[in-house]
């Protein structure tokens, strides 16, 4: 079954992070987690240390979360023993294409239809969708790496378009005329909990 935490900020709404733990199943200090920045340090990402810091306020073991880059190889074998990845925020088409050159594009995928958790945030949950073309609305990524196959990893059969205002509602309505999947918005304190085929929002 399929357990996916599609977020726009991360644990910002406590009632996020309330899910996370139900969907892992386990006592936090137990859990085992991913934790992918891409190439975004702490220190030139700010919101990657805050995810960082509220995995730790939840009681997740800083000895059980493993950072990666994703500078390197990766197989599902080297996920197989971790109860869940986190998949940070920045510049979607970026961390697409990392995803790809590092082969975690595949070992996620595996991983989630493992049964593991995977949560998104922001542009980690807008890459789970059929597309990324649409997230030049709103968060307005740019597309640095020239990426022309712009195809996710097609894991939810939605597109997430965090950090929602009502301004960006005229440009996604042109999307949603256009694209052959649905848009959902979200803003900051809303999250998308999926369960195998059951999908809701959390306020």
């Amino acid at each position: 079954m399929k357990k996916l935490l599609l977020t726009s900020a991360g644990f910002h709404n406590p009632e996020v992070s309330k899910e996370f733990l139900s969907l892992v199943n386990k006592d936090a200090s137990e859990i085992k987690l991913v934790f992918v920045a891409a190439d975004m340090d702490e220190d030139s990402a700010p919101w990657v240390k805050k995810s960082k810091q509220d995995l730790l306020d939840l009681g997740i073991k800083e000895v059980n979360i493993l950072t990666t880059f994703l500078d390197r190889h990766i197989d599902y074998s080297d996920l197989r023993n971790f109860d869940a990845v986190f998949v940070n925020g920045g510049n979607t088409f970026l961390i697409l294409d990392k995803f790809r050159k590092s082969n975690f594009d595949r070992a996620v995928i595996q991983f989630i239809d493992e049964g593991k958790v995977y949560v998104g945030v922001s542009a980690g949950s807008n890459i789970t969708g059929p597309d990324i073309e649409t997230c030049v609305t709103g968060i307005g990524d740019e597309n640095t790496v020239g990426m022309k196959n712009t195809v996710g990893l097609n894991v939810v059969d939605f597109v997430t378009i965090p950090h929602y205002e009502h301004k960006d509602e005229e440009e996604i309505k042109k999307w949603e005329e256009k694209v052959n999947y649905k848009l959902v918005r979200l803003t900051d304190d809303q999250a998308i909990l999926v369960r195998g085929d059951k999908t809701r929002i959390i306020e």
